[in-house]
């Protein structure tokens, strides 16, 4: 079958199997299972699984009367807590109350198809100009995550940097409320020539838009005001 595949994916244990009979198809290139077109860290591939696997051993565990209430909200806080040391693992009940367990991951490099969103120095028109880019989440005890708009950097090495940063000046203890990347592996994001500019010069940024498309006709004249006036 052929597929279309987005750029970020919530991927289940499932998307990990081949399938007999079944043979995916994207860009030419066929593979045995949805997985595999994306790029997935070991540590996060095992807490999946493993997830996985203890979310139905506790509930099934909890149904056939194997262990008490106090039992299993203790196991269920203690996966909870697996699962929040990684980012990338989802965790949410479906409609039977049953516990389902998600990976988010990105689209190998190999496999994307957008337009290479690069700057040509050869030609008059700029085409079209694209920044390493960083999409965060506001975590709120009791609230819930939202989105945090996205930071902006020159390299992907920049972007590693300027997460590291931020999370050095984080308590010890996770805070009641607190920002972390969705996706610790940058992409490109088309962007204004303004807001390009501004970057490719003074570095990393981190803006309130929500939405990746804000960012291609973004208006980054009070940044560049911003930095005129800190200079002066």
């Amino acid at each position: 079958m052929k597929l279309k595949l987005n750029e970020t994916r919530e991927l289940k244990v499932e998307d990990f199997t081949k399938k007999e009979g079944f043979e995916y198809e994207f860009n030419d290139t066929k593979l045995n299972c949805i997985a595999d077109f994306y790029e997935i860290p070991k540590e996060d591939n095992e807490a999946l699984f493993t997830l996985y696997k203890e979310f139905k051993d506790v509930t099934k565990a909890m149904v056939d009367q194997k262990i008490n209430l106090k039992n299993y909200l203790e196991k269920i806080e203690s996966l909870n807590t697996l699962a929040n040391n990684h980012p990338n693992i989802i965790i949410r009940m479906n409609g039977q109350k049953e516990f389902v367990v998600r990976l988010k991951a990105e689209l190998k490099d190999i496999y994307q198809t957008d337009k290479k969103l690069k700057k040509d120095s050869q030609s008059k028109n700029k085409g079209l100009l694209a920044l390493y880019a960083i999409e965060w989440e506001e975590s709120e005890r009791g609230w819930g995550v939202r989105p945090d708009g996205y930071s902006f950097h020159r390299s992907p090495e920049e972007a590693k940097e300027f997460i590291e940063e931020y999370q050095k000046k984080l308590p010890k203890e996770v805070p009641d409320e607190y920002s972390r990347p969705s996706y610790t592996k940058p992409k490109l994001i088309e962007v204004s020539e303004g807001l390009y500019d501004y970057v490719t010069e003074w570095g990393s940024v981190w803006l309130v838009p929500n939405s990746e498309k804000a960012y291609k006709t973004y208006d980054a004249s009070h940044l560049w005001n911003h930095k005129k006036n800190k200079i002066n």
